[in-house]
C-alpha cells in the first residue's frame, strides 16, 4: 500500500503528496520524456504554391483536441473559412486525429474545398524542420 506523505504549506490544510494523479507524474517523470517531447509539424495552405508554411510544435498538454488545433491554425493562416480541414501534401488523405500528424512531417490546411495536388512550399525534404 502506498503510504501518504504530508507536506507542509502556506494553505491551512495539509497537502498529502499522495493525491498528485498519474498522468501528471507520468509527464515530469524523466523516463516519460518522449511523451513531453514536441512534434514539430508544417502546415500549407490548400492551393497556395508560395506559401512558406506555418511550423508547429505539437505537445499533449498545448493542443488536447483535433478543434483546438483547427482553431489555432485558422487564426495564423487566412482561409476563407478557417481551417476545417487538414490533408497528407502526396495523397490528399483526410487527417481526423491529432494522434495522426507525424513528427517532421508536413500537411495542408483547407476550409471546404477539396485537396489540389500541387507541389507545397519551397522544400523538397523536412529535414530543416528540426536540427539535431
Amino acid at each position: 500500500m502506498r503510504e501518504c506523505v504530508v507536506v507542509q504549506s502556506m494553505a491551512r490544510k495539509p497537502f498529502h503528496k499522495s493525491a498528485i494523479s498519474q498522468e501528471l507524474q507520468d509527464l515530469t517523470d524523466d523516463r516519460y520524456r518522449d511523451l513531453r517531447r514536441p512534434r514539430i509539424v508544417m502546415f500549407y495552405k490548400n492551393g497556395d504554391r508560395y506559401f512558406k508554411g506555418k511550423t508547429l510544435h505539437i505537445t499533449p498538454h498545448r493542443y488536447l483536441h483535433y478543434d483546438e488545433l483547427l482553431s489555432d491554425l485558422s487564426k495564423s493562416m487566412s482561409l476563407p473559412y478557417g481551417v476545417r480541414r487538414i490533408y497528407t501534401p502526396i495523397g490528399g488523405r483526410l487527417i481526423e486525429d491529432i494522434e495522426e500528424l507525424k513528427d517532421g512531417e508536413a500537411y495542408v490546411c483547407a476550409s471546404f474545398e477539396k485537396f489540389q495536388r500541387i507541389k507545397y512550399g519551397m522544400y523538397n525534404d523536412q529535414s530543416h524542420l528540426r536540427e539535431l
